[in-house]
């Protein structure tokens, strides 16, 4: 056994010594670089029996890359340093009165250039002699490279469907290796890039923001089309879609209604903002690339979207008005309370929220009145003490009318006071929206 460690021992100390005997290296690496862009090259050595002076030489195309300096590393900074640039030769010659020893890589100097080539050009860096301490020192180079990259930009605007505004604040990622992100501004415009040559696809998305501008209108606008009273324009056929299935009818309407009574949080198109095309190929990338997108908030069939605050359609003071009315309902323990509406002016759709004690009543039904069957009606009573209604339809309601009644069940003490209120009313009509 001890003659078998003392023979394994004698073979590692062998490859050992032929490992030490090429160990000492010159070598600079292969990168790539911009246009225009100045770079430090590092030159890195190993010198395992020491290294106390140095002369050497490197060629490189002087149509690529400009020498503007060359510097010492913190491993070689007591070195006296001296160096010269002729034609794409460059000459360094160090010394020391203490040497310096690595048994890894590491930096000893560093070339500062700048890149002049195009795109696509490289040149070597190619050490074709070096001198060790005075000769008596062998050294292997490894010669290194320096390649102008090629980069191209992805760039151009995203504008909204019905009035072409711009739509800020869109990310669109733009991915390869790795992902680069670029956000649109407030004229709607994008820059991605200065990037490397190559394969990307290109995606959109889109905070929700204020979604104000899917109302009962939409709703009505969609009914209306399907009538033939109404022709959406092929970007509103797409924004009507909110079911995703293709086909604009009643389910999207109704869909609508539902999302602005809180019954829907979503709609099953996807995300409520929308790109056209939704994204881009580049296989590969290899100049600039101009492309404009179109943004569609879904739902929002008119296009009454707008950038300062994505408010949707202007609220005017006058017009419309809603009051509530308590209507002897003739049973005991029983409450009516109709929705009043006055002066109106071609009503198609509305939104209102009214609150009341849950603890003193309890909603049993909500019924049509003068909102016939043309219209489409969705409530929500899933928060206790919050009743929320949207309606829409074709033929607008005018001068006033009685919308809907609520009949609630009394919980509380006879001759108490049950308090209902309106919280917030929503009218929408073709001349404007008012409330």
């Amino acid at each position: 056994m001890r003659l078998r460690t003392v023979v394994l021992c004698g073979l590692l100390c062998l490859l050992g010594s032929e490992v030490l005997a090429q160990a000492n290296q010159l070598s600079f690496a292969h990168i790539t670089a911009r246009p225009g862009e100045e770079r430090t090259v590092a030159l890195s050595g190993t010198f395992v029996g020491g290294m106390s002076g140095l002369v050497m030489a490197v060629l490189f195309n002087p149509s690529v890359i400009q020498v503007l300096d060359v510097t010492s590393a913190i491993l070689t900074e007591d070195f006296t340093l001296r160096s010269s640039v002729n034609n794409g030769r460059l000459t360094i010659a160090m010394a020391a009165a203490e040497p310096i020893s690595t048994a890894f890589p590491e930096c000893i100097l560093d070339l500062h250039v700048r890149v002049i080539g195009a795109p696509g050009a490289v040149t070597g860096l190619d050490i074709v002699s070096a001198v060790v301490n005075e000769g008596e020192t062998s050294v292997t180079p490894i010669d290194g490279s320096l390649t102008v990259v090629r980069e191209a930009s992805i760039l151009g605007w995203v504008l909204y469907y019905a009035d072409l505004q711009a739509v800020l604040d869109v990310v669109l990622s733009a991915t390869a290796a790795a992902a680069i992100d670029a956000t649109t501004d407030a004229d709607g415009r994008y820059h991605i890039g200065p990037t490397p040559v190559g394969d990307y696809d290109v995606s959109l998305s889109r905070g929700n923001g204020p979604l104000a501008a899917i109302d009962a209108l939409d709703a009505a606008d969609i009914l209306r089309h399907l009538i033939g009273s109404l022709a959406l324009s092929e970007g509103q056929r797409f924004a009507a879609d909110v079911s995703g299935n293709g086909i604009i009818g009643t389910t999207d309407a109704g869909l609508i209604l539902r999302f602005l009574v809180g019954l829907e949080s979503s709609f099953p198109a996807g995300s409520f903002w929308q790109f056209e095309p939704g994204t881009l190929q580049f296989q590969p990338l290899i100049q600039d690339e101009f492309r404009n997108f179109t943004a569609y908030l879904m739902g929002d069939v008119d296009g009454s979207w707008v950038t300062v605050g994505g408010t949707g359609k202007q609220l005017i003071s006058e017009g419309p008005s809603l009051s509530l009315e308590r209507i002897p309902s003739g049973r005991a323990n029983r409450t009516e309370v109709r929705l009043e509406a006055r002066q109106l002016d071609a009503l198609r759709g509305g939104t209102v929220e009214l609150r009341y004690d849950a603890r003193a009543l309890q909603v049993t039904d909500i019924q049509r009145i003068e909102l016939n069957n043309d219209f489409l009606l969705a409530t929500n009573l899933q928060d206790p003490g919050v009743i929320r209604i949207a309606f829409a339809g074709t033929d607008g309601l005018d001068g006033d009318a009685s919308i809907v009644r609520i009949l609630f069940d009394e919980r509380g003490r006879s001759g108490q006071q049950m308090a209902i209120s309106l919280r917030s009313v929503r009218f929408f009509s073709p001349r404007g929206s008012r409330r």
